[in-house]
């Protein structure tokens, strides 16, 4: 009767007709045993690899070794050659820097003009562009968006660029600014400006 419960409560039989339970002794290990084991592990891997600073160092001196004779067996030409490819590429990396400076240079001139001056810095830092022309496009478009942003928030921007073509005076504005300029002068000094 136990041998039926004990099949039934692990349903493991083995081909012989006993359960793997009557088979398998577990042994239990103490922390003394795992650390022993640890310790045991530690010391073959030291010994195994514990040369391997020295071995790293004796074939980095013969490496440099190695270097230092096929210098010496090339050719000026040889050496001219290795020196001229290495200025190529460290010219490379100088013209690189040099376009990407021009570049940030561009986006900054063209963000500093007032009809971006709304935008946020998260948003200048979305324009891109080669040119001056492909910066302004990709300003006006992310300016565009900004505004679209702002009104899906029930937002205004803060300050509205004036539209440059208004602000232009013509003949006539400039006329009267004149007028009102002699007659503000006349009353705070009494008597009507000489204008040149």
């Amino acid at each position: 009767m136990s041998e039926e419960k004990t099949k039934e409560s692990t349903g493991i039989e083995n081909s012989e007709g006993s359960t793997s339970d009557e088979k398998q002794s577990t042994k239990t290990f103490t922390q003394s045993d795992f650390d022993k084991a640890i310790m045991r592990e530690k010391i073959r891997m030291e010994e195994q690899y514990g040369d391997y600073k020295t071995i790293k160092e004796q074939n980095d001196a013969l490496l440099s070794e190695k270097k230092k004779q096929e210098e010496a067996q090339m050719s000026e030409i040889q050496k001219a050659n290795a020196v001229i490819e290495e200025l190529t590429s460290k010219s490379s990396k100088l013209e690189t820097l040099l376009s990407e400076a021009q570049i940030k240079n561009l986006k900054s001139d063209v963000l500093s003009r007032i009809e971006y001056n709304i935008l946020p810095r998260a948003y200048k830092n979305l324009v891109t562009g080669d040119t001056e022309d492909g910066i302004k496009t990709n300003a006006d478009e992310v300016l565009e968006e900004y505004k679209k942003d702002m009104a899906k928030i029930g937002k205004t921007p803060d300050f509205q660029p004036p539209d440059v073509a208004k602000t232009q005076p013509t003949g006539a504005e400039v006329k009267t600014f004149q007028e009102k300029l002699k007659e503000k002068l006349g009353q705070r000094f009494g008597t009507e400006p000489k204008v040149r």
